[in-house]
């Protein structure tokens, strides 16, 4: 053995042109990461800067590959090298680029800074603009979000764009985008922008209500389908609910539509049209009672809607409400679940963590609505989930499938609609309730799925064993318990799809209608 060969071999003994196939490999496995989170945007393995902060030779091969720099992650709160963020944006030449402006904390400092770093970054973006897949600022200020009608060209390449705030301190939005202003003055103002492939935003309310105004951004909206929207932080005086319905109008069809904090004055609507939208599913998150009520009294949709999520939400009386699958979630202990319920109907109700909820608003599903006394309360619905919700009684959900079955036999569904459908799943998660075994065997035994599951108990302190305290247990009648009840983790909530059931044989929330042709 010679002594050249003798000599302990390491990676840097590989060849350049070694290595580079090595970090390619490592990119082309995580180039499909949907990166959705701050948090995600902390992993140290995040490539390139895995790779390229190992050591001085490692970045310069990076640095020689430029579709190894497709990825840009700067933490605006964090020291940040511009040359090193142009010599990248350089060096990634044509490619398509994802580019991240986040922070490593979001605690409020009051950072000053925030908005002139933003504001450089956003300049030096924007030559680059039409090559960019992913374009994210999260920052911790509404004021510091860049304008976005300084976007310029045809953005054929843009997938996702986000641009929210964590702290609503105002918008930068000039006069000129008031609700007294024409679109078509508005727009005059801006250059073009066009992003036809744009699927995801999530956007400050501003920063939307801007982006409608430059020309040519929502026309070329209009073909893309399965389109995904998160509004948050519209709650100024510049803007009112029929502006903002409007703007929705643009966008054609939406697959779903979340608003977090979003309020607005409604007057302007008393007297006018309906406003036509084309959304399947909603998501609200913090809503008045008074927005949600004038949301839903002042649009016509033109497609059935799928979804509906209310989370931590007044709840308000909403007439009319046909929704597939309807959810209501941390939902204050002082709200009327059964305002909404009553004016509901749909195949499937949600109920999460509703601390108000009763054996009452369960006893309105048994009841016939007035004045014809015709219908049940919900005539349609076949699946009922309850979750860490208030003490609901098996007496309850027995009547609710005894009630249900029993007037839906009454009636033949091939004559008449009849008063309502038999319930086809009830699951109960998270309950102090305990279910008896007779209860528990004639559940099972009416409806196809059925789960009782109740609270686990708290992990015993001072056990390096046991997950609780056996002894606080009474097992006088082990093998009589179902056997659900043994179980000390409960099982995972059902989720949405309905692959069980005899009504809707896939999720409808996730389908595409836009190509259905409607009436």
């Amino acid at each position: 053995m010679t002594a050249a060969s003798s000599v302990p071999k390491t990676i840097n003994s590989l060849p350049k042109e070694i290595l580079a196939l090595i970090f390619e490999e490592v990119f082309a496995a995580s180039r499909d990461i949907e990166l959705d989170s701050p948090e995600q945007l902390k992993d140290p393995t995040l490539f390139p800067y895995c790779i390229a902060g190992v050591c001085r030779a490692w970045k310069g091969i990076v640095h020689s590959i430029p579709g190894l720099l497709t990825r840009i992650v700067l933490r605006i709160d964090e020291p940040i090298c511009m040359k090193e963020l142009r010599d990248q944006l350089k060096l990634s030449k044509g490619y398509s680029i994802n580019f991240y402006v986040v922070r490593e904390s979001y605690e409020d400092t009051g950072d000053e800074s925030e908005k002139p770093i933003a504001q450089v970054l956003m300049q030096a973006l924007i030559p680059h603009i039409t090559r960019c897949k992913v374009v994210v600022f999260d920052l911790l200020y509404s004021t510091s979000l860049p304008r976005i009608r300084d976007f310029r060209g045809n953005a054929t390449e843009l997938r996702t764009l986000r641009m929210r705030s964590r702290h609503y301190t105002g918008s930068y939005t000039s006069s000129a985008l008031s609700s007294s202003t024409s679109l078509s003055t508005s727009r005059k103002k801006f250059g073009v922008f066009t992003c036809r492939n744009l699927q995801y935003l999530d956007l400050d309310g501003h920063v939307f209500m801007e982006a409608v105004q430059i020309p040519g951004w929502d026309a070329s909206l209009r073909t893309r389908y399965q389109k995904h929207l998160t509004i948050s932080n519209l709650t100024t005086s510049q803007f009112d609910l029929r502006d903002f319905l409007n703007a929705l109008s643009q966008m054609d069809h939406l697959a779903s539509l979340k608003l977090v904090d979003v309020d607005l004055d409604s007057s302007s609507c008393v007297g006018n049209d309906l406003i036509s939208i084309f959304i399947q599913n909603f998501h609200f998150i913090g809503l008045r009672r008074e927005f949600v009520a004038s949301f839903f009294a002042n649009h016509a949709n033109t497609i059935d809607v799928s979804s509906l999520i209310l989370d931590q939400c007044e709840l308000t009386e909403v007439p009319y409400l046909a929704v597939w699958r309807l959810s209501l979630e941390n939902i204050a202990q002082e709200e009327d679940v059964s305002s909404i319920i009553k004016h509901w109907d749909g195949i499937e109700l949600k109920l999460r963590r509703c601390p108000g909820l009763n054996d009452k608003d369960i006893d309105l599903l048994t009841e016939f609505q007035p004045p014809q006394m015709a219908n049940f309360y919900a005539p349609t619905l076949r699946q009922l989930e309850i979750s860490a919700c208030g003490p609901v009684s098996v007496k309850a959900i027995n009547n609710l499938v005894y009630m249900r079955d029993a007037e839906s036999k009454v009636h033949d569904s091939t004559v008449d609609e009849g008063p309502g459908l038999n319930m086809f799943s009830v699951f109960v998660y998270d309950t102090d309730v305990p279910i008896s075994k007779e209860d528990y065997t004639w559940l099972t035994k009416a409806v196809e799925n059925f789960t009782w599951c109740m609270k686990c108990p708290p992990p015993a302190e001072d056990s390096p064993i046991l997950d609780w305290d056996c002894s606080q247990m009474d097992l006088s009648q082990l093998d009589e318990l179902p056997a659900f009840a043994l179980d000390s983790t409960p099982p995972e909530p059902q989720s949405s799809q309905l692959s069980d059931s005899p009504v809707l044989s896939d999720d409808y929330a996730l389908l595409d209608w836009a190509e259905v042709d409607l009436p």
